[in-house]
This record gives C-alpha cells, structure tokens and sequence, in this order.
C-alpha cells in the first residue's frame, strides 16, 4: 500500500515546482495510515519538507487529514501556526506533524504554508548543513557493498537524514542544465570503472563554471532515482566548489 500510494504522490507533482516552492504538497485517495511514512519518502526523494494529505467525508463535507514532515533547521509548526486559521486543528512538533483541512481551503492553505517555508528556508546556513560531511571518494560509496549497507538503514526522512559525503577530487566529464528555469544541473561524474549520473537541484547557475574547470569538490549523498518502475542508484549533489 505504502508504495502505491508513494507513486500516487510523484504521479502528481511535479520536481521543478517542488524545488522552486521548497515544498511538496499532494492530496488524493492515500491511506490515512500510511500518510506519514508517503511524506517521509517524499522528503528523502526531494529534501523538501513534504505534506500528504488523505480525503475523507465528514457529515457530508470533505476534509483532508494531513501527516508532514519536514528537513533539518525547519520548523513545520511554526509554518503552522502562521497558517492557523485555515486549519481545523493541528499539533505535532518541528519535524512532524499531523493537521485537518477543509478541502475548499487547501490551495489558500498551500500558498501560505510554502510563504512560511521559503522564509525560513532564507535562514539556512549551507556552511551549517555541509560541515557534518564524511570525506571519501564517490567510487567507494557507490560501491555495491556501501549501497546495500546504506539500505539496511531506511526509510530516511526526519531524524533518520541521507548521509552526507564529500570527495575533494571529482572530475565531472559532463554538465547540462535541465528544468523549465534550466536552474538544476545533470552531471556525469567520472569513475575508476564506470561513471556516475547525478543532479544537482538549484545549482544551474554553475553549468559554466563546471565545465571550464570539471575538476570539483562534490558534496554528495547516493539516491535512488525511479522512474516508469525502474529503480536506480544517482548521485544527489547537495554542493560542489
């Protein structure tokens, strides 16, 4: 059920906005049960503090029960309260939380939810995120051993975040910029006995840069890509200089 629903959700937003908006919004027939765990996918899919809601009649009037969770140095009950009186009721803590809206409000709901994110999102620290980073090389943690050793550790999400790596010697042999705004960036990492795909969300603006001079440090975390049921390990670039 949990991964039906979980394709549900990425059937019906869309990356670019997801990335643009810091946020991930579905509503649909989900399983109320498994709410928080679609959410948590969603976060570790997107590193974007995620919401599902799930439909349900009440006295003939539709409701959505919501289950959110959200990404380090974000705090969804405050993104809450600013939104408090579109909510039925809610409570929770910074990284999770459960809420109730009446279905006619979500789009008002949505549009002032995001505006609080993207305001504490101006508050992040990069140098605070990155300095966690383990140092080694892209080929040792894409290693089949690692990958496998990394599974045994999820679901990721709140509390439970992706690792983070750093390789001081990357050489990127391949750079584009992909999306609507051409701001993310598709690399192609070179390996000691095959490459390596990634992206890098938001980082479009480096496309020139990396290309004149490929040779980068690379703060990176391995990620499985889906798409159309196929199911691939990439690399997600957090950073690169």
């Amino acid at each position: 059920i949990c991964e039906d629903d979980f394709l549900l959700a990425t059937q019906c937003i869309s990356r670019d906005i997801v990335q643009q908006q810091f946020c991930c919004v579905c509503s649909g027939q989900f399983h109320l049960g498994v709410a928080g765990i679609v959410a948590s996918r969603l976060v570790e899919e997107y590193r974007v503090p995620a919401v599902v809601f799930a439909e349900f009649k009440e006295n003939g009037e539709m409701l959505l029960k919501g289950s959110i969770r959200s990404v380090d140095g974000v705090s969804v009950i405050e993104c809450l309260n600013s939104c408090a009186s579109l909510i039925e009721k809610y409570g929770g803590h910074e990284m999770a939380a459960g809420l109730s809206v009446r279905a006619e409000l979500l789009q008002e709901f949505t549009e002032k939810f995001i505006q609080s994110l993207q305001k504490q999102k101006e508050r992040l620290k990069p140098s605070e995120l990155l300095k966690n980073a383990m140092e080694t090389s892209i080929e040792e943690v894409m290693d089949s051993k690692t990958l496998n050793y990394l599974e045994k550790f999820e679901p990721f999400g709140p509390g439970n975040d992706l690792p983070l790596f750093i390789d001081r010697r990357s050489s990127i042999i391949q750079a584009r910029t992909v999306g609507k705004l051409n701001n993310h960036l598709n690399l192609v990492v070179r390996g000691e006995y095959s490459n390596y795909k990634g992206i890098a969300f938001n980082l479009g603006d480096r496309v020139s840069l990396v290309q004149e001079h490929p040779e980068r440090i690379l703060y990176f975390t391995p990620t499985k890509n889906r798409y159309r049921g196929t199911v691939s390990w990439q690399l997600r670039v957090v950073e690169l200089k």
